[in-house]
């Protein structure tokens, strides 16, 4: 079973006087999130991982064919083809610079989302879908990665879904 697990933390100081005089004001939550995915090709269901560390030049654009995606596997190298995406995460590891995840280029993936998401400096775009998960299609596979900033940044992208 694979669990992705996001958890977060806000702390909030914020210094005001009204009619209540309120100096500060302290909320703490914690949220998790976890999605559990067993081994197969259904709903909440997968078979497929993939993961890298990709850098990117100034003002460039990667692009990541969801049904050929290269790694490196005991000196060799495989291919993923993905049929659908059920959870994805994009990190953004750059301190200044943000990243646009879904530009538009040809055989665009459309299924995230029908223009670019903003991924600010040390961001991260991150979805779920473990249900049937968005699809990847012949002509709508590529996920588009630009670097806005002036220098070169690193990315994390991990993606787990389905084979084709």
């Amino acid at each position: 079973m694979s669990v992705f697990s996001v958890t977060g933390r806000v702390t909030m100081n914020p210094t005001w006087s009204e009619d209540l005089d309120l100096t500060a004001i302290v909320d703490k939550t914690t949220v998790s999130l976890p999605t559990a995915l067993t081994n197969g090709t259904g709903n909440d269901q997968a078979d497929a991982y993939w993961r890298d560390t990709i850098t990117i030049a100034a003002s460039a654009t990667t692009n990541l064919d969801l049904r050929a995606l290269s790694r490196q596997l005991m000196g060799g190298t495989a291919t993923d083809t993905f049929a659908k995406v059920k959870m994805l995460a994009v990190h953004n590891k750059a301190t200044a610079g943000t990243i646009s995840v879904g530009v538009s280029v040809s055989d665009r993936w459309t299924a995230l989302a029908g223009d670019s998401v903003t991924v600010g400096p040390q961001g991260v775009l991150y979805v779920a879908y473990p249900g049937a998960g968005y699809s990847t299609g012949a002509s709508d596979k590529v996920l588009a990665i630009t670097n806005n900033g002036a220098s070169a940044c690193d990315i994390d992208i991990y993606i787990v879904g389905v084979h084709a």
